[in-house]
């Protein structure tokens, strides 16, 4: 009961977080590119990069814990199925040329990002 608990309560927070920052960044830049799903992407990459680094640094989180941050805040929080939908509209648009930057830069970023998260964190603990 406690890992739905924490789990429905992490995707709630997760969720909300994810409206606030892309609507933050949507009246900030507009709708032309996709910024707003792009930086909760990099965020959620980099969060739980630190959080993987974490735990595996033999720190003890209970299981409630760790699942409330990685399957509930982070899995609500990022998104590839809108990343998926945007590729899509922007191919049926005709901007080919954007579709593909915004994969290669997601998936690149993504990835960096997790990466530099992980580096810094296992430097810092």
């Amino acid at each position: 009961m406690y890992m739905i608990l924490a789990i429905g309560i992490g995707g709630a927070l997760g969720a909300l977080l994810r409206y606030f920052i892309t609507s933050m960044i949507f009246n900030q830049f507009g709708n032309q590119f996709p910024w707003g799903t792009l930086t909760v992407n990099l965020l959620g990459c980099a969060l739980l990069g630190f959080l993987i680094t974490i735990v595996s640094n033999s720190w003890s989180y209970s299981e409630e814990f760790r699942s409330f941050f990685n399957i509930g805040l982070i899995g609500a929080l990022t998104t590839f199925s809108a990343l998926s939908i945007e590729v899509v509209l922007m191919i049926e648009r005709g901007n080919w040329l954007m579709a593909i930057s915004y994969v290669v830069l997601s998936v690149i970023c993504c990835v960096g990002v997790t990466m530099v998260s992980m580096f810094v964190t296992k430097n810092i603990i």
